[in-house]
C-alpha cells in the first residue's frame, strides 16, 4: 500500500475519537457506537469536506453527542463470536442473519480508481467526493494528493511519474483563480440568490469545469455502508482485483471489520472458501483477457460506437408489460389476461393508466411503485471519466466500464475556453496522455493513474424500474453538465428510439430534456472538445 499520511491527535481528541473509530492512525476504519442519523450525516458531510472523516467528526459532530447516551464503549473491544451466531452463519451457511448486521466503514486517501472499484461492486452504498465540489490545490504533508503506488515509485519511471503528476496538479491550481475571476462576471446570479449563494455557485462551477485536469490517481475519502451479508463478496471482489491498491483495500477493510464483526470474516479468511473464491475471480478475469485478445487482435473498436450515447437494448413490449404490471394487482385477474386487454388499448389510454398508477408526483422523491421494475434499458456511453464516476454513483452495480486510457480523446467545459484557458487545458491533456503512453508498456495495470478525468471512457449502463426514474431525473440542474448531457440523451432515446413515450413522461422532474448546458461535445452541440485520441 502507498504510505498513509496520518494525523496527530491531542489526548482530548483521542478520548473523543476512540469510542467511535476502530483505529486512529490508519487509512481504513469502522465507525461504531454512533446514532444512525449521526453516522449518515457524518458520511454525507464528508463527501463535500476537505477534512478527514475523523477530523470532521471532531469539528462538527463530537460536541453534540451526550457522553454515555448511546452506550459508548471502546471501539476495539476484541469481541469474540458467540457460538450460536457462529454456528448459524458459518456452519449452516445462513446468510439471512448477516443481512441484519450493518457495518459502517471508511477508507481515506484512496485513489479515484480505488473509489471506483468500491462503488462498482454492488454490495455496499458509498459516498465519495468524486463529483462533489472539493478543491485539490492544497497539499497534504507537502505533497499533492494523488496515489503513489510503491511498485511504480520504485521503478525507473517513478521520478517521471511524480514530476508529471505534480505538473498536472500545478496547472489545475494555477487555473483556479483565473476561472473563478472569469465566472464572477460571466455566471448570472440566480433569482433571489444571496451573495453567499452566488459565490458558492461560482466556486462549484469553477471546480466542476477544471476537475477534468485532475488524474484518476487523485485521492479521496470513501465512506461505505455495507450489510454483513455483503461484506464477504465485497472483500472477494476487492481481493481479486488487478490493481495492487484495491487488493490492499480488501486487507485493510477486513482488518477493521474483524474488530466489529469477527465471526463474519471466518469464511473469507478460510483458504477453502474465501481463498478459492478470490482465486476463481482473478483467474477468470485473466483468462477472459486472453480470449478477448485472441478474438479481437486487430480491430480498433474505438470507432464502432454510433454516438456518445446509444440505446443497446430495450423490450418493444415494455410499455404494454408495464401497464399490465400496474393493473394486475388491483384486477384479481391473471396477468396474461390483463396483458391481452392492454394490447388493445391506445397509447393515450395506456398513459392514462400509468398516470393513475403513479399518482400526482409533486417532487422527485415521490417514486413510482415497484411495478416499474418490469422495465429495463441497456445503454452504451462514451463520456469523460468524471461523468462516468458521477453516473456510477447513481446507478451502482449496473455500470461497467472498459479500461481507462486517453484513446477516446477528452472533453472540455465551455467555461474553460470562454475564460481563455483552452490552450493550457489542452497542454495538460497532452501531458496526461504522454505519461500514460510511457507507463502502459511497462506497467499496464498502473498506467491509468495518470489519465486525466477529462479523458473519455466507454461504459455500459443498465437501468431498470424505480432506479431508472431516480437516475434519469438527474438531468436537472442538480448534476454537472457532462452528466446532464448523458442522462438527457438517455431520456430522449427512451422516448424516440424505443418509442416508449409514456415511460419517458414518468420522468418529469429533470427540467426540459431538450435543454443541455455545461459541457459541450463535438460540433453537434457547438462546444469545445478534442474528440480524437490526444
Amino acid at each position: 500500500m502507498a504510505p498513509y499520511l496520518s494525523e496527530k491527535w491531542t489526548e482530548a481528541e483521542e478520548a473523543a475519537l476512540r469510542p467511535h473509530f476502530t483505529n486512529l492512525s490508519g487509512p481504513a476504519f469502522a465507525v461504531v457506537n454512533l446514532p444512525t442519523a449521526v453516522t449518515a450525516a457524518l458520511f454525507a458531510r464528508s463527501a463535500r469536506s476537505p477534512h478527514s472523516v475523523r477530523r470532521l467528526f471532531l469539528k462538527e459532530f463530537a460536541a453534540e453527542l451526550v457522553p454515555g447516551a448511546t452506550g459508548q464503549r471502546d471501539a476495539d473491544p476484541g469481541v469474540e463470536p458467540t457460538s450460536g451466531y457462529d454456528r448459524v452463519f458459518y456452519d449452516f451457511g445462513s446468510d439471512d442473519v448477516a443481512a441484519l448486521a450493518p457495518l459502517h466503514l471508511v477508507v481515506e486517501q484512496v485513489s479515484l480508481l480505488g473509489a471506483d472499484a468500491l462503488a462498482r461492486n454492488g454490495y455496499c452504498t458509498s459516498l465519495d467526493p468524486a463529483g462533489a465540489p472539493v478543491a485539490y490545490e492544497s497539499r497534504m504533508g507537502g505533497r499533492y494528493r494523488y496515489h503513489r503506488e510503491p511498485e511504480l515509485l520504485s521503478s525507473k519511471l517513478g521520478t517521471r511519474y511524480v514530476g508529471e503528476m505534480d505538473q498536472l496538479f500545478e496547472v489545475y491550481a494555477s487555473l483556479l483563480p483565473t476561472m473563478e475571476e472569469h465566472l464572477r462576471t460571466a455566471l448570472p446570479r440566480a433569482s433571489g440568490a444571496s451573495d453567499f449563494d452566488h459565490l458558492e455557485a461560482i466556486r462549484r462551477t469553477t471546480l466542476g469545469a477544471l476537475r477534468g485536469l485532475l488524474p484518476a490517481g487523485a485521492t479521496t475519502n470513501v465512506a461505505l455502508s455495507v450489510t454483513a451479508a455483503g461484506l464477504e463478496p465485497l472483500l472477494v471482489d476487492l481481493a481479486s482485483a488487478e490493481l495492487p491498491e484495491v487488493r490492499g483495500l480488501a486487507q485493510l477493510l477486513a482488518q477493521e471489520a474483524r474488530k466489529v464483526v469477527p465471526e463474519l470474516l471466518r469464511r473469507f479468511d478460510d483458504p477453502e472458501r474465501g481463498g478459492h473464491a478470490v482465486a476463481h475471480r482473478s483467474d477468470a478475469r485473466a483468462a477472459l483477457r486472453v480470449v478477448a485478445a485472441n478474438v479481437t487482435p486487430t480491430i480498433d473498436l474505438r470507432s464502432e460506437i454510433a454516438g456518445d450515447v446509444v440505446l443497446l437494448d430495450s423490450d418493444p413490449d415494455a410499455e404494454v408489460k408495464l401497464v399490465a404490471s400496474v393493473l394486475t394487482p388491483v384486477t384479481g385477474q391473471p396477468e396474461h389476461r390483463v396483458l391481452e386487454r392492454v394490447r388493445t388499448l391506445s397509447s393515450d389510454e395506456r398513459l392514462a393508466i400509468l398516470a393513475a398508477g403513479v399518482g400526482e408526483r409533486r417532487a422527485r422523491w415521490h417514486r413510482p411503485g415497484i411495478s416499474l421494475e418490469a422495465v429495463v434499458y441497456r445503454f452504451e456511453v462514451i463520456s469523460d471519466y468524471a461523468t462516468f464516476l458521477a453516473i456510477q454513483s447513481r446507478a451502482g452495480t449496473d455500470v461497467e466500464r472498459q479500461d481507462l486510457g486517453p484513446g477516446h480523446g477528452y472533453e472540455m467545459a465551455d467555461e474553460v475556453a470562454d475564460a481563455g484557458l483552452g490552450e493550457a487545458y489542452e497542454d495538460a491533456m497532452a501531458l496526461s496522455a504522454d505519461l500514460y503512453d510511457l507507463l502502459a508498456p511497462e506497467m499496464p495495470h498502473l498506467a491509468s493513474y495518470a489519465v486525466a478525468q477529462a479523458h473519455r471512457v466507454r461504459y455500459r449502463v443498465m437501468l431498470r424500474g424505480t432506479g431508472l426514474v431516480r437516475v434519469l431525473e438527474r438531468h436537472s440542474a442538480l448534476c454537472s453538465g457532462g452528466e446532464r448531457r448523458v442522462l438527457t440523451e438517455m431520456h430522449r432515446l427512451i422516448s424516440s428510439d424505443a418509442g416508449h413515450h409514456a415511460i419517458a413522461a414518468l420522468m418529469r422532474f429533470g427540467g426540459d430534456p431538450g435543454s443541455v448546458s455545461g459541457t459541450a461535445v463535438g460540433a453537434k452541440s457547438g462546444g469545445s472538445v478534442v474528440a480524437g485520441p490526444s
